[in-house]
């Protein structure tokens, strides 16, 4: 039950680029029930400013690993397709040509090549898939591959969320997505060869791809 933001009890030209600076990199290390109505307000006036744009979005990216968090991946996913494709690689696709080896997408890719195969629960696995999706608009052709690789490492684990993933990135204004999603997909179907996921992808994914993608669909097909 705060009150709000520190800023909020600031006036205007006392809010400085530094304690904006520090607002933002406070967030990650916050309790998720010290967000309120008034952290929303700020995270979205940063966002509006350049400058300080990719520092708020690199510690949004890295709360939205945190299922329970109210900026979790679904928070990010919501506020990406928002936009319209040109304004969005504007701010998002920008966000990650500027990003440095170290920042939080790079740190995600590493840890996800290196330790998918630990075991990683549901509800952070879905987290991964959605944010690694996003990163699939990226212009870096490596790193549009190396996510799109991650995607089906996470796919061998938890085909089920990734299949569900796909078929909802149809919608989204970018072809880029849909397109390596798919790809991530058959991959990991390639993979399980025989598993019971099988029948899923066959009888309900492809269908619902087709229908999505307005492409034909052979009822018959077997696996």
């Amino acid at each position: 039950n705060n009150a709000g933001e520190l800023l909020d009890f600031l006036d205007k030209n006392k809010v400085t680029v530094d304690l904006v600076e520090l607002f933002i990199t406070g967030l990650y290390w916050r309790e998720a029930s010290c967000i309120n109505k008034s952290t929303g307000k700020w995270v979205g006036s940063v966002l509006q400013h350049e400058s300080l744009r990719d520092k708020m979005l690199d510690v949004l990216v890295a709360l939205a690993t945190k299922p329970k968090h109210p900026y979790n991946a679904h928070k990010l996913n919501c506020y990406l397709e928002s936009f319209p494709m040109p304004k969005r690689d504007l701010i998002w696709s920008e966000y990650i040509r500027n990003q440095e080896n170290s920042g939080t997408i790079h740190k995600l890719v590493n840890w996800i090549e290196t330790f998918w195969s630990r075991g990683i629960t549901d509800d952070y696995a879905e987290m991964y898939i959605v944010i690694l999706s996003w990163v699939l608009t990226s212009t870096n052709r490596p790193l549009r591959d190396r996510a799109t690789r991650c995607l089906y490492y996470l796919g061998r684990k938890h085909p089920y969320l990734l299949f569900d993933a796909t078929l909802k990135s149809v919608k989204i204004n970018d072809p880029y997505i849909p397109e390596r999603m798919f790809a991530a997909s058959y991959g990991v179907v390639m993979a399980l060869h025989y598993s019971k996921e099988i029948p899923y992808f066959n009888r309900k994914f492809l269908k619902s791809f087709a229908q999505k993608t307005e492409l034909p669909f052979d009822k018959d097909i077997n696996c």
